[in-house]
């Protein structure tokens, strides 16, 4: 396999063909934003578990859910959370698709799921 970043692109040879792979890439930001506007419906949302932005996400409760839910369909830019007996506070940023801890201000990606 070899993958041209610039151009976006991944060749992969499967039985003796290469296959040539279209990539996206995924960060936080208005393609976040646009993806999740894409999708209509009852709503999950999920914020990144793994530092390092791939890999492990974990599901918001299902009060937190319902105002990050309202608050994109009502087009806000910004919510506020309050999670857990610690009493964490968060900001997530639903332009960027993003939680920041208003404490240490440490960033995790959110994305936002319909239920089938």
């Amino acid at each position: 396999m070899s993958v041209d970043f610039d151009a976006m692109t991944a060749v992969v040879n499967l039985h003796r063909t290469g296959a040539v792979l279209e990539l996206e890439r995924r960060t936080a930001g208005m393609g976040a934003s646009i993806r999740a506007d894409a999708c209509r419906g009852r709503a999950t949302w999920e914020w990144c578990a793994s530092s390092s932005g791939n890999g492990a996400w974990a599901q918001y409760g299902r009060a937190e859910s319902v105002i990050l839910d309202a608050a994109f369909q009502n087009k806000r830019s910004e919510v506020s959370l309050t999670i857990g007996a610690a009493i964490s506070t968060y900001r997530v940023d639903l332009e960027l698709m993003v939680q920041v801890n208003s404490r240490t201000g440490y960033r995790r990606l959110v994305r936002r799921r319909i239920q089938p």
